[in-house]
Formats: C-alpha cells, sequence, structure tokens
C-alpha cells in the first residue's frame, strides 16, 4: 500500500529530523556542512565576498515548468547538472538546494502556488507551477526525494512561517536537513527576530537590492493563484532564491568568526562589528527593531601572529587551535558554538509541519487558523458572508479539540500526532464526512485518521454530524463559482438589482420545469 510505506518514510523522516535537532553535528556528516571533505574554509580570502559576484536575475536563465515532462528534466537537472547522460549521471553532485514557495492564504484556503528552486548544481533558476495541468500530482514522487533527501542541504529564508508546513500539508512532502538564513540572521542580530530577506541581501552587498524591495512592495501579498504571472511577478520570486545558496555562505563565515572574536583575549574583544573597510553598509536594519545585524568582518589580517603569541593567550575552540589565518576545515564546524546553534534551529524549523513544531503544546483559542476566521468572519469585507464561521463553528471545533486529546491521552502520543488545530478547525468549517475531503487540507493524513482498522475518523465524523450545521463548500478551488457569478452580477447591475434579476432568474426556472411536466 503507497500510503502506508509513505507514512512509514515519513517516521522515519520525522526521528532524522529530531536526530538534527538534538545532535546538529549529525547533519554536517551528510554533507559537510556544505564543505567538501578535502576543502577548507579560508576567511581572510571571503573577506571580499558578497552577493555582487554572484550571477544576478537578470543574467541568469530560468524556465517555468509548467508540465510532468518538464518536472522530470528538472529534477535531472538539479541533480546532474544540464547536459546529463547514463555516462556522466555522477560527475556533478548536488549538494545544495536553495528553496522559496509563494502561497495563496486567504481564511483556511491555504495552497502553494509557487515552488522556487536553484541549486549548486546549475546557473539557472526553475518556478515550478504546481496549478498546471499534472504537476500537482507529480510533485510529491519527484521533488519528495529531494527534499527528504538528507545528503542535500536545502536552504530557504524563514523556512519556518509556511514553507516547510505547505509542502507537508500539500504535497506530503518533509524538509530534512536545511539551514535558515533568518535564523542565522537573528543570530547575529542577538536578537530574537531575523533580517527580511531583502534587507540581508542589501546587507551582503546585492546591487540591485531597491529593484528587490520593490518587487517585494508589490508581489508579496499578491494573488498567486492567478494565471498567467507576469514576468515581474516570476522576477521577484526568483530573487527570493538566487542569492541563497551564497548567503549562507557568508552567514556561516560570520558566525563562525563571531565565536572567534569571542574567544579573543584581552585588546582584540572591542573589534568593530562593521569595519571601515568592509563593503558592508553598516546601516543594514532589521525590518522589525532597526537592529544592526552583528557581522564579525573586520580584516583577520589585522590580527597578527605575533600580537597573540605577545597577549599570552593562543586563539581555541574546543579541541581546535586557530591560527590567525583561520582556515577551518569541515570537521571543524560542530566546534562553533553560534553556527551549530543555527544549524540546530533551522533544523526544529523542519518540524513546524502543522502551525506548531511538534511537541509543543498550543492554546486552542490561539491557533492562527481559528483567529483568522474569526476576523474574517466580522471583517466588514466580509458582509456578502465569504467565511460565515459562527458560534456553531467555535463549539464545534472546541469539542474536536477535546477529542483530539480524549486519543492522545488512550494512545499515549502526542496530540500533534493525533492531528493538528489547523485541521481541525477545516474540518469545524467545511464538515467533510469522507476521508478523500480531509485530504483537500493535508495531502497524507495523520496515521490515526487514514488507518482504517481505526475508530477516529469514524469518531470525528460522528461528533461533525451531531451538530446538524450546514456544510460549507468543500472545493478545492480557491473562491467558489457561485460567489464569482454573484459578484459578476453584482457589479453590471448593482446589488438590489441583481437580487431582482436572480429572483426571476429561478421563477423562470421553476415555470420552465412545471411546464414541462405539463406536456
Amino acid at each position: 500500500d503507497t500510503t502506508a510505506k509513505r507514512l512509514s518514510e515519513i517516521e522515519h523522516e520525522k526521528q532524522l529530523i529530531h536526530q538534527f535537532v538534538k545532535y546538529p553535528e549529525k547533519s554536517l556528516t551528510y554533507n559537510d556542512g556544505g564543505l567538501h571533505s578535502d576543502s577548507s574554509l579560508n576567511l581572510p580570502d571571503m573577506e571580499q565576498l558578497d552577493l555582487s559576484v554572484v550571477k544576478s536575475v537578470k543574467d541568469t536563465t530560468y524556465e517555468l515548468i509548467d508540465t510532468v515532462a518538464k518536472l522530470k528534466i528538472c529534477v535531472d537537472e538539479l541533480r546532474y547538472g544540464h547536459g546529463h547522460n547514463d555516462t556522466n549521471k555522477h560527475t556533478t553532485q548536488l549538494s545544495e538546494i536553495a528553496f522559496d514557495m509563494e502561497m495563496y492564504n486567504q481564511g483556511t484556503a491555504v495552497r502553494t502556488c509557487l515552488i522556487q528552486l536553484t541549486s549548486n548544481t546549475m546557473q539557472k533558476d526553475y518556478i515550478i507551477d504546481p496549478l498546471a495541468a499534472g504537476v500537482w500530482d507529480a510533485i510529491s514522487a519527484h521533488l519528495g526525494p529531494l527534499f527528504s533527501d538528507p545528503s542535500i542541504l536545502k536552504i530557504g529564508h524563514g523556512i519556518g512561517g509556511m514553507d516547510v508546513s505547505s509542502l507537508h500539508r500539500d504535497f506530503g512532502i518533509l524538509v530534512v536537513n536545511a539551514f535558515d538564513t533568518c535564523e542565522a540572521s537573528s543570530i547575529l542580530r542577538q536578537s530574537k527576530g531575523g533580517m527580511n530577506l531583502a534587507a540581508l541581501c542589501k546587507h551582503y552587498g546585492l546591487q540591485t537590492w531597491e529593484h528587490y524591495c520593490d518587487l517585494k512592495d508589490r508581489f508579496q501579498t499578491t494573488n498567486w493563484c492567478r494565471r498567467p504571472l507576469s514576468s515581474e511577478a516570476l522576477e521577484y520570486g526568483r530573487y527570493d532564491v538566487r542569492y541563497l545558496i551564497t548567503l549562507r555562505r557568508l552567514l556561516m563565515r560570520d558566525l563562525i568568526k563571531m565565536d572567534m572574536i569571542n574567544s579573543v583575549p584581552d585588546g582584540f574583544d572591542n573589534v568593530s562589528c562593521f569595519d571601515a573597510s568592509s563593503n558592508y553598509d553598516s546601516t543594514s536594519m532589521s525590518e522589525s527593531t532597526g537592529e544592526q545585524l552583528v557581522s564579525s568582518s573586520s580584516h583577520w589580517s589585522s590580527i597578527s601572529e605575533s600580537s597573540i603569541a605577545n597577549s599570552g593567550h593562543p586563539m581555541e575552540k574546543g579541541n581546535i587551535r586557530m591560527s590567525a589565518e583561520a582556515i577551518i576545515s569541515a570537521s571543524d564546524l560542530p566546534s562553533f558554538e553560534k553556527f551549530m546553534k543555527a544549524v540546530s534551529i533551522s533544523q526544529k524549523r523542519c518540524l513546524k509541519l502543522a502551525g506548531k513544531e511538534e511537541g509543543e503544546s498550543e492554546s486552542i483559542l490561539r491557533n492562527q487558523y481559528f483567529i483568522s476566521m474569526i476576523k474574517q468572519s466580522a471583517n466588514k469585507e466580509n458582509q456578502r458572508g465569504t467565511y460565515n464561521w459562527t458560534e456553531k463553528n467555535t463549539k464545534l471545533y472546541t469539542e474536536l479539540a477535546d477529542w483530539r486529546t480524549t486519543v492522545a491521552e488512550r494512545e499515549s502520543v502526542d496530540v500533534n500526532d493525533v492531528c493538528s488545530l489547523d485541521l481541525l478547525c477545516w474540518v469545524s468549517y467545511k464538515l467533510p464526512q469522507h476521508r478523500s475531503e480531509l485530504r483537500r487540507f493535508e495531502y497524507i493524513l495523520p496515521a490515526l485518521l487514514e488507518d482504517k482498522s481505526l475508530p477516529y475518523f469514524d469518531e470525528m465524523k460522528k461528533i461533525i454530524t451531531s451538530k446538524n450545521m450546514a456544510r460549507a463548500s468543500t472545493d478545492t478551488v480557491f473562491y467558489s463559482l457561485s460567489k464569482k457569478v454573484k459578484e459578476d452580477v453584482d457589479t453590471i447591475f448593482g446589488r438590489k438589482e441583481s437580487k431582482m434579476f436572480i429572483a426571476t432568474t429561478v421563477l423562470c426556472i421553476v415555470a420552465l420545469i412545471l411546464t414541462k411536466r405539463k406536456q
């Protein structure tokens, strides 16, 4: 059974992620932390590295993946590079994939609309259109193995927001072994929040950052389910992945150097966070609090061997003795606390499969889906009843949450292993009667609801039907046809006239039916 096999694979992938969270150094053994085992990280040589050396979005080719055939070619090119064949498939090793996603997010309707990818094997960007014919159903089989492969590092920005949960919800995909550039920037800032991607790119020398900011302002909250997509919308999507691989190396450099600066004896601990000769803009600010990013970008050449020797305190990190040249091998990486913290937090974000990370408790009335539905229903723009969340829906939601707790105690598992609060909120609104309807919200159902030999889906269904509530549409489209027709009629005739028009149409239909019966 394919579903049972995939559920087993998911559990194995979750266990692997949990290991990476607890022992982040294990994740480095799969890909040497982004370094080949025979290579090293020369910090002085990286002093002049910034995003200006990366091939720009404008100068990089891209491909829109809107067929299953193109998706297969895309995966092969990501794995083996362009122009591969059976004899040279293993000449180029895929070790890093940068990814981002664009979602339609309105009330309980959250769906993936674009997946953007680039890799270390290709100077090319890929924009996958899941809404194109046949592509949605093919994504799990073709992209799933890339995202679950621990030897391939997945690089994203703010992956714990919606990216990880959307991949799991829509395609049953887990992200195994990741690096989150947002979390890394948070550690460098020494604050709770990280920098937005445009601000981070500006800080690290992206010359077209103003254009990127302009695109972000225009398209970050656009309706991504509309087709066709404009060239500028696609350009914005590419900006979100084009620089991530190099950004990771820059952040990795500064996290390591920050650790080393903290270990420098008296006389070296007053090094400016932003060296005057650095190419970076020391006024780069975060999007939320305006705090500066703590970037240890001072020139290492200023820390001479003689000055270290005179201090009487050699620069050491764990069992590694650091020379002034600061040549870091792959095996040295686990000794750097701040870098390893960024790795561990990034891995933890991969467990955020349904709004909350596994093992985290959440107040049912603070769930973001629930709050969103309440707000949408109370919104003045919702006068036409797009979202009809009532007190009855809330009562059903709380009753289902209590049922979830009971099942978790019965099975001796975490409540999130039964199902997520997001799913219960959706169920309370849509009132599904079959497992196939549940899959419209979550591609791979939780094992306790999927297993037909267990009573839990039937118990959920019994609670739903006991409320005698009118069912909301369970269509997977983002707006119903009836709502679209009503809006069109309102636009043409006005609201009062449209009611008369609809009433007249209904009467005409009834008259036709009665006439046919008489005949």
